[in-house]
Formats: structure tokens, sequence, C-alpha cells
């Protein structure tokens, strides 16, 4: 879970003081082949572990702000060098909660949870189709309607390690 001394959120302050911000300045596109690796599980036996933990989710708080997604993991976030098994699931601030259901308005948009090693325990069988969304790694207007579970059962730790 290396955060880059050259990619962190001062490099985001510097780019946006030099001009428009693209989603691809905090987000790594389809194509990038950290997004084709799985990362590795946060590992809590190092003394280090819960400082490392926040810069990243600090990272990925900045990224999925200011692209106005509704969830990122750490490897979508180009400022993660090397991301581990970290994913932020809906989004803080009014303003950005109003924006996604402008988007989604027959979805409810969930407040941020940060997951560290999330499992799926278990998905429920039965399926639906939301309506259509995009990904903050594919850029431009793409939209695809994309099948869900209508539950699914997780185990994961919190920033604490609980």
């Amino acid at each position: 879970m290396r955060v880059s001394r050259h990619n962190c959120a001062a490099h985001f302050s510097y780019k946006r003081k030099r001009g428009i911000m693209l989603i691809t300045d905090f987000v790594r596109q389809i194509g990038d082949h950290t997004l084709e690796n799985v990362p590795v599980p946060v590992d809590f036996t190092t003394a280090d572990w819960s400082e490392k933990a926040s810069a990243t989710a600090d990272l990925m708080f900045t990224a999925l702000n200011e692209c106005g997604g509704v969830g990122i993991a750490a490897n979508q976030v180009t400022a993660i060098e090397n991301p581990s098994q970290m994913c932020i699931i809906g989004i803080k601030g009014e303003k950005n909660r109003k924006n996604a259901q402008l988007r989604y308005p027959n979805e409810s948009i969930p407040y941020p949870t940060l997951m560290l090693n999330p499992k799926i325990l278990s998905l429920s069988y039965e399926t639906y189709f939301p309506q259509a969304e995009t990904c903050l790694s594919v850029f431009g207007n793409v939209r695809a309607r994309v099948k869900r579970h209508r539950s699914v059962e997780l185990e994961y730790y919190d920033i604490n390690g609980h």
C-alpha cells in the first residue's frame, strides 16, 4: 500500500493550480494494467498499517469527490502506486449526494463506507438491472446497464482494523 511521493494529494493540488483537472489526473482508465491486477490485502501486522491505510483513504476520497463518483477502489486512484484491497462505497457531502441523486434518481445513494480487505460472503439469487451507470475508469459519457444482485453480504475491516 505504498503511496507514491510524487503522485500524492499535493500533486493533485499542483495540477489544479496549473489549469483544468481531468478525470484521468485522478483515476486510472481502462487499459491500465494496475486495474487488471488483484490488489494485495492490507497487512495489519505491520507497525505503520494504520498510517498507510489513512493516507490511501484520503487519496481515494479526494479522487472520488473530485470526479463525482459513487464508489472507488484503491487500484483506480492514480496517486496510489501499490494499491491494497480498499474501496469506498457511497458519497459524502450534500452537494455531491444531490448530484448523484440526479444521475441515479431511482437508486438510494449511501453515505460513504470505507472497506479494507472486503470479502463477499454471499450473493442473493435475485438480480436486477438498475438504470444505466458509468464507471470512473471508463473515460467519456459511456453508460451501461449492469446486472446487480439484489443483496450482497460482505465482511470487511474498517479504518481502525475492526
